[in-house]
């Protein structure tokens, strides 16, 4: 058995697993779901936190999700093929749900606009822009697990991964562009929504 200092890593112990298409596809997916749902419960804060008289047992509790979500998205297991299903179908449903609050308590025209985000911080800002794309990435590869199709599968996920190089691709402190992208994706998710 390897022992620390021996030049043997412990992971030259471990087996191998062969994961099928479908199971990193179906596990991603399901990833992307809970990040998703992270993202909407930042969206929440935010918004509590920009009010005049914010409601501190609102962000308690949006704080609070986040945490029990990074702990079930630890607990995912690829090869559970059941709990990966129920994971992308609950989170993706909590996710509406949290959003239609969050919606009915803003202005008629919705969506992301950046004076909305005037006096968050830069550093909140990339989360809300990483927990945007994550949602995006989600719905995609939902819609490519969806099709039988193989050829329209493989287009879903290419948009998944275009997605996916593109938030690479911005700066963390590039305000102007993190603002853009939130706007165009979430444009993007409310028409993959409406579909």
């Amino acid at each position: 058995m390897p022992t620390p200092g021996n030049g043997i890593s412990i992971t030259h112990e471990l087996g191998t697993h062969g994961w099928s298409n479908e199971e990193t596809a179906a596990y991603e997916a399901a990833i992307e779901a809970v990040n998703g749902l992270v993202g909407t419960y930042t969206a929440v804060i935010v918004a509590e936190e920009a009010k005049a008289q914010p409601n501190r047992e609102a962000i308690d509790a949006a704080l609070a999700a986040q945490q029990r979500l990074a702990r079930e998205r630890e607990a995912l297991r690829s090869t559970d093929h059941q709990q990966i299903a129920e994971a992308r179908a609950r989170y993706a449903t909590l996710a509406r749900e949290v959003r239609a609050g969050l919606d009915a308590t803003r202005p008629a025209q919705g969506g992301y606009r950046p004076e909305a985000f005037e006096n968050v911080p830069t550093a909140t800002v990339y989360d809300i822009f990483a927990e945007t794309a994550s949602r995006l990435i989600g719905l995609l590869m939902a819609r490519g697990q969806a099709t039988s199709e193989a050829e329209q599968s493989q287009q879903w996920r290419s948009q998944a991964l275009a997605v996916r190089a593109a938030a690479r691709r911005v700066p963390a402190h590039d305000r102007g562009e993190l603002l853009k992208h939130i706007a165009q994706w979430q444009s993007d998710i409310a028409r993959l929504e409406s579909q």
